[in-house]
């Protein structure tokens, strides 16, 4: 510490070497080059205040709340008057801030009073006249009970403490959650709280009991939890092994082909591989693989030769699954509709059919309305149609002449 303050000295002999003020009269120090020090300072040689040494008094509660609490206090929730879960949330948020730091749970308490303007807790910390005293039990039912109703306590009641135990859920985890709401709640004695979570644990917990005597206070709750997590730590290594004794039942067990399958080299596992997704085991078995009836392609379709060989395109032609047709010795007879002429019907494009049915689809099955347009005209139509262009042509030319 000497060595610090000899360093400081020459520094601060340097500054005043190159920059000198005029010095002023000042009895109290403020505007003075070498100011007054405060209480709990040390002066140097020259008069100066080491700064280093300064202490500012923790009246702030920014100063006095430790700073691995920050994370925790930007992440609280919202607190919102007219929000029931909201105001259950920050509840549960400032209880777990209150077991991490108890003792600062004063200094905790104003600042987030003062960041989230949460005017029912300014005004319980002004009407508190020893602030020391006040705790989290007290903080959460005064909120509660300024601010919601019986019927909603009830439902919080029933939606988060008489909660059964969740799949993946450990018991630890379980009696913690049930704990902190039994807590912010204050409806039930420990007694009743430890019944209730008794009665609410899964049955995979519930296995790992091993009490003569239900567990009436926290303290044999917690031992049952020790013992509860003990079992659930070594459940691996307390299951059955397989035995080893007799290594033939083993190898038997494990290594063993059904009557079935034949061995099949590797170098076809391709064309011989089984059609069952789960293939059997590899078989040990000291015997060389022997064909049957000697080599043979690959499989393939059947009655589907591909050519692979000459010989085999030789005779594509005679084992090919497609016949072919006889070909006769003329063109005439190859083709006998080369000189067939195509009938003429009548087309209609856009012509809707009347009556019209519905389409075969089933979500489609509201009437349905003729097109704005006719019919086809039908044969008699059409002859009276001609007769009329005619007369009508026939009357033109009359009156032309005339």
């Amino acid at each position: 510490m000497n060595k610090i303050i000899q360093a400081y000295e020459t520094v601060n002999a340097k500054l005043s070497t190159i920059e000198k003020k005029p010095s002023i009269h000042d009895p109290t120090g403020v505007n003075s080059a070498n100011p007054a020090p405060l209480p709990g300072q040390s002066t140097l040689s020259d008069g100066s205040v080491l700064y280093m040494d300064a202490k500012i008094p923790a009246t702030s509660y920014y100063s006095a709340i430790p700073h691995f609490l920050e994370d925790k206090l930007r992440n609280l929730p919202k607190f919102r008057e007219h929000d029931d879960l909201s105001i259950l949330q920050f509840l549960s948020g400032l209880y777990d801030l209150h077991m991490i730091a108890e003792k600062y749970f004063i200094q905790i308490l104003e600042r987030v009073a003062t960041t989230q303007n949460i005017k029912l807790l300014q005004r319980l910390l002004a009407d508190t006249p020893n602030q020391q005293e006040l705790t989290f039990q007290q903080v959460a039912k005064q909120v509660l009970n300024t601010l919601t109703s019986i019927k909603t306590r009830m439902s919080f009641q029933l939606e988060f403490l008489f909660r059964p135990q969740k799949n993946g859920e450990t018991f630890r985890e379980y009696v913690e959650d049930l704990t902190k709401y039994s807590i912010i709640l204050q409806a039930h004695s420990p007694s009743e709280v430890i019944e209730i979570i008794l009665t609410g644990v899964n049955d995979q917990t519930r296995s790992k009991f091993q009490f003569q005597t239900t567990p009436t206070t926290l303290k044999e709750l917690d031992n049952l939890i020790e013992h509860v997590e003990k079992l659930e730590k070594h459940a691996d290594t307390s299951k059955s092994r397989e035995d080893l004794s007799d290594l033939s039942n083993f190898a038997k067990a494990h290594f063993s082909q059904p009557k079935n399958y034949s061995y099949r080299p590797q170098g076809n596992h391709m064309a011989y591989r089984p059609v069952s997704p789960n293939p059997p085991r590899q078989n040990l078995s000291p015997q060389p693989w022997q064909p049957r009836s000697g080599y043979h392609p690959p499989r393939r379709a059947p009655n589907n030769n591909y050519t692979w060989n000459n010989q085999n395109r030789q005779n594509q032609s005679s084992n090919s699954p497609v016949p072919k047709p006889q070909r006769q010795s003329s063109f005439r007879a190859n083709n006998p509709n080369w000189t067939t002429k195509f009938k003429k019907e009548t087309v209609n494009f856009a012509q809707p059919q009347y009556p019209m049915a519905p389409p075969p689809w089933s979500y489609y099955n509201y009437a349905m309305y003729p097109f704005p347009c006719p019919p086809p005209p039908t044969a008699q139509e059409q002859k009276t149609q001609k007769k009329t262009r005619r007369k009508t042509a026939n009357q033109i030319k009359q009156t032309k002449k005339n």
